[in-house]
């Protein structure tokens, strides 16, 4: 017989209370304990990468016609792999009652999507992103119900030690593309573009690690220098990318670092400061600056945004044509590929529109709407409110990209794995919350608990043969 110390109970507070069972402890070691802590980055990383991180080149017109091959299948495999674990270790839909307004949207956002594929110009591609993006659902899903907010940031320092190993693989091997990206950073056969959004995304996040010791409090990882190297580290690496989009989204994002939840005397300090130093800066090294952000293109590609600004012409006169439901997932790859030379929308919106329509652009909208009001509604004090030192310069980075990116519009990439993670995480915020809530627990004041006195153990003679029984008696 052993004792167990009883669970809260709804409603009433149980001290010192002991009881009685004879079932063993469960005691949880070795790799399952690892996995109970880690689940959540070793279910949500290997689908980044087996997504987006390839050995070999293949041409734009190979994958839009679904052509097949053994990255193509390994990255299948793994998608698959992922849902079985999750139909095995929570197959059980979760109860409408308990879907809130944002996993509604994210939920309606990939319905959409997923009927697009059907009518799609081009279906076979469409089919398996569109399974794909129902299993990037399912596993937000399964993370805003079940994990807790040290999984999250366990999930977050785990893509920064990804990120710090990829970078300094892109310094050792970086397949050639083509001329266009010639001298700018990357790994592997990925394209400098969305290499720019995971490095973006890694400076952000190990900067407000850096910035908020709250942050840093919840699992206490790594000392507060350690954020600060890796945030040069892969700051530099979003630096030799030369990808301007992703420069200039995490300008924006860290600001938001620096001045959010801050005093009004510290932004006006650090706006005189950041003037200050941005005009010594430009005075003094203003050719070298401008000759970067140039990267050898003409004028007239500039003017342009690299053609992109003739991309979104000729994709709102093809949107007038479908306006409602659009071309169908996939679709402004190929159209835009054939037409310009261009793979993609090279904007959120501008991809939604082609893909999805007028329908899925409401959604779309709605669903980042929600999440802008969702972040900045915390009250200080509150948990979320700790949490969106990350949630807010991360999403924000995420949104001006995607004005020049149409990644977190589309499937089965970083970006949109980042979405629908921030989806998760306000809703596991919002749990927590409740849940201390109801406790009446204050997070900025937390009382200690102090531990209960020694049980007595009390033998009492067995009226038959055997040893006697022993009882634990609370005191």
């Amino acid at each position: 017989m052993t004792a167990t110390t009883s669970p809260p109970t709804h409603g009433s507070t149980i001290r010192n209370a002991v009881i009685a069972t004879d079932e063993p402890p469960r005691i949880v070691s070795g790799m399952s304990a690892f996995f109970e802590r880690w689940w959540v980055p070793c279910l949500v990383l290997p689908m980044i990468m087996s997504s987006d991180f390839k050995w070999r080149r293949r041409a734009a017109q190979q994958a839009l016609a679904g052509g097949i091959d053994i990255e193509v299948i390994i990255e299948v495999c793994i998608y698959a792999a992922v849902f079985v674990y999750l139909i095995y270790k929570y197959g059980k839909a979760p109860r409408w009652a308990r879907t809130d307004n944002l996993l509604f949207l994210m939920w309606a956002w990939t319905s959409v999507t997923f009927v697009s594929a059907f009518y799609s110009l081009f279906p076979k591609l469409g089919i398996v992103r569109a399974v794909q993006f129902v299993i990037v659902a399912t596993l937000a899903q399964t993370v805003a119900n079940h994990a807790t907010l040290k999984h999250m940031h366990r999930l977050a320092h785990a893509y920064l030690i990804m990120l710090s190993g990829f970078c300094a693989l892109g310094y050792v091997w970086h397949g050639a593309l083509n001329k266009t990206v010639a001298g700018r950073f990357h790994w592997m056969y990925l394209h400098p573009v969305p290499a720019g959004v995971y490095v973006m995304c890694g400076t952000v996040i190990a900067a407000a690690y850096w910035r908020s010791g709250e942050l840093r409090s919840v699992i206490n990882f790594w000392p507060r220098w350690v954020y600060a190297a890796v945030c040069g580290w892969i700051g530099l690496a979003l630096l030799l990318t030369k990808t301007r989009g992703s420069i200039i989204a995490a300008a924006v994002a860290l600001t938001f670092v620096m001045l959010y939840h801050s005093s009004a005397r510290h932004k006006v300090s650090t706006f005189v400061l950041s003037a200050i130093s941005g005009v010594t800066i430009i005075v003094g090294a203003g050719g070298i600056i401008l000759a970067y952000l140039e990267r050898g293109n003409s004028a007239q590609q500039l003017a342009t945004l690299n053609d992109r600004t003739n991309l979104w012409k000729i994709a709102l006169s093809d949107y007038v044509k479908r306006p409602f439901f659009g071309y169908g997932l996939g679709a402004a790859r190929g159209i835009f590929l054939e037409q310009i030379k261009l793979g993609g929308g090279h904007n959120a919106f501008i991809n939604v529109l082609t893909d999805q329509g007028g329908l899925g652009i409401v959604v779309f909208v709605s669903l980042l709407a929600v999440m802008l009001w969702r972040m900045f509604r915390f009250q200080k004090g509150s948990i979320g409110y700790r949490e969106s030192y990350l949630l807010v310069p991360l999403f924000v980075g995420l949104l001006v990209n995607s004005i020049s990116c149409e990644f977190m519009a589309t499937q089965a990439n970083n970006a949109a794995m980042w979405l629908f993670m921030l989806c998760a995480w306000l809703t596991v915020i919002s749990r927590a919350q409740r849940s201390a809530d109801a406790a009446g627990l204050d997070l900025e004041d937390e009382p200690v608990a102090t531990p209960p006195p020694p049980a007595r153990v009390v033998a009492s003679p067995s009226t038959t043969a055997g040893p006697p029984t022993t009882a634990v008696v609370a005191p």
